[in-house]
């Protein structure tokens, strides 16, 4: 329903933009960089704590984004057009049912396999909220989805 041109923020529901003018700045970024697809730095938060842990950062020029390792994580935007033609499949597990944990990374990935020119910015715009507890990385719905993860990734883009 967004215009060929417009852009796409991806927010999760539970974090939030740490900075009121974050969308006037990414705004910005794009029409000063001519980008069509850009991400932010981060960082976690739990009940307990803030950290500025942040795992995104710069994709090297001319990179697959499917082959180098993750590092658009938030906050993720992107042109419209860039998911314009993207056949149903490459948002789909092995099971042939959408995606359920790692939606960020089945709409990011094709954006940035078909975008122009990507943009880094390494300001921190988003938090993340993550149980930062050890225990977290280690239950059943942290291995689906790091499973599904693993299968989009080796699975790659589907032309």
């Amino acid at each position: 329903m967004c215009a060929y041109n417009d852009i796409i923020c991806r927010l999760d529901a539970d974090d939030f933009l740490c900075d009121l003018d974050a969308l006037r700045i990414i705004n910005d970024v794009y029409k000063q960089t001519g980008c069509d697809c850009l991400w932010t730095a981060h960082r976690w938060f739990d009940d307990r704590q803030v950290t500025m842990q942040n795992i995104s950062g710069p994709l090297p020029p001319g990179a697959d984004p499917y082959k180098t390792p993750w590092c658009s994580s938030h906050f993720k935007t992107f042109r419209k057009h860039l998911l314009n033609g993207v056949k149903d499949g490459n948002f789909r597990g092995k099971d042939g049912e959408y995606f359920k944990r790692i939606g960020d990374q089945a709409l990011m990935l094709p954006a940035l396999k078909n975008s122009k020119k990507y943009f880094y910015l390494p300001l921190v715009t988003y938090s993340y909220r993550c149980d930062m507890s050890p225990e977290t990385f280690q239950t059943a719905d942290a291995k689906f989805q790091h499973d599904e993860a693993v299968f989009l990734r080796q699975r790659g883009y589907i032309e």
